[in-house]
């Protein structure tokens, strides 16, 4: 079984004079990617290969999460990853070695979102909806899949199937009960 987690970036800066590849995170998105890590770590999930935007926001939710794997998995930072479209997020997920069974992509809106749900629309809709993730794709978000594809390569001919939504939002209100 192959697992593959798309993750939004977690909350940035806004307003400050940077490029845009470069916007920090805030330390509301410090918090979040801190909190998903562990949610991540609690769980036991912690991917063979991360696919990272090279982004300075996506960079620094994967640092921000680091602790909470209990493994170092090999983490890629690509430029393509930045803003890209759902075809191009998963030609990538399709390049990951056949040895790899779970992957962690952390990525940018509209493309992330657009992905996910893309794959989501393969199983039940009804998930979708009661997992948050028709709702959208707030920032430190991720969608789990899992596919019986022999490897990410195939898993285009191999529907996914959305298992999990979590996000810091979620995860605090779950808190509360």
């Amino acid at each position: 079984m192959l697992e593959l987690w798309l993750m939004r970036h977690a909350h940035s800066e806004a307003g400050r004079e940077v490029n845009d590849r470069e916007r920090p995170l805030s330390v509301r998105g410090e918090a979040s990617a801190a909190r998903m890590g562990a949610h991540f770590c609690e769980r036991g999930f912690s991917p063979a290969r991360i696919l990272c935007s090279s982004a300075a926001r996506a960079r620094d939710t994967c640092a921000g999460m680091g602790p909470g794997f209990s493994d170092h998995p090999h983490v890629d930072f690509e430029p393509n990853l930045y803003l890209a479209s759902p075809e191009t997020l998963l030609q990538e997920i399709e390049r990951a070695d056949r040895a790899v069974r779970s992957l962690l992509l952390v990525g940018h809106l509209p493309g992330l979102e657009d992905l996910a749900l893309a794959l989501a629309g393969q199983g039940p809709a009804q998930l979708a909806a009661q997992s948050g993730l028709a709702a959208g794709f707030e920032p430190a978000a991720v969608a789990c899949f899992e596919s019986d594809a022999e490897s990410f390569a195939a898993i285009r001919s191999h529907p996914a199937r959305l298992v999990g939504f979590a996000s810091p939002t979620r995860l605090a209100a779950e808190d509360i009960r």
